[in-house]
């Protein structure tokens, strides 16, 4: 009789024992704070494959005040933050700070542009490059930001993005990438009246 009394004074407790760990396992706040893994999309091109901002040095505090290289649980180093352009603090409203970049410049070729692999996503036409602009302005008192981004203005492989959010809370972008994808240039054509609704051979 002490055993079965023991087993029925059990069950209720694993049971709810069960039933917290199923609510933690689909609690709508952990749902949440993963729902924007591999949701983001990177823009880039020849010069830049990695859209990142060119020319930036390590931050020297790195990630941690105690360790200039910090190493995740699996021992390998975790990437050292870059030391992003200096925020200027606004005169008109001291919460928001701001920054701004570009690279210009001016693009030239000796030889002929007219084969496929060098317009195979890439455009490298000779002329003036934007190669990289941008901004980030962040309210420091409410947390909200916006940035922007721009690549090869003008150009067939340009890319654009901006970003608006809050930080910690959410994050909201819009991007455009143009990416030539030339196939030949010295293609045979079998029909006549290209360019037109009719193509007779």
């Amino acid at each position: 009789m002490e055993k079965s009394r023991r087993r029925v004074s059990r069950l209720p407790l694993r049971a709810l024992l069960l039933t917290g760990a199923t609510a933690l396992a689909f609690s709508p706040a952990i749902v949440r704070a993963d729902t924007a893994v591999g949701a983001d999309s990177a823009t880039g091109n020849t010069f830049n494959p990695s859209g990142e901002i060119l020319h930036l040095q390590p931050d020297p505090l790195g990630l941690s005040a105690l360790f200039e290289n910090s190493r995740s649980p699996t021992g390998l180093l975790y990437p050292r933050p870059w030391l992003l352009p200096e925020m200027v603090q606004s005169s008109s409203d001291p919460d928001w700070w701001s920054s701004a970049w570009g690279e210009a410049g001016y693009l030239g070729n000796a030889g002929r542009m007219g084969a496929s692999g060098s317009l195979q996503y890439s455009d490298l036409h000779t002329g003036f490059l934007l190669s990289s602009a941008g901004f980030l302005a962040e309210n420091r008192k409410t947390a909200f930001y916006f940035s922007g981004e721009a690549e090869n203005v003008a150009r067939d492989d340009q890319s654009y993005r901006a970003t608006f959010g809050k930080y910690g809370v959410f994050s909201t972008s819009l991007f455009f990438d143009s990416i030539p994808h030339v196939f030949s240039t010295q293609a045979v054509v079998l029909w006549n009246g290209i360019g037109t609704g009719r193509l007779p051979l």
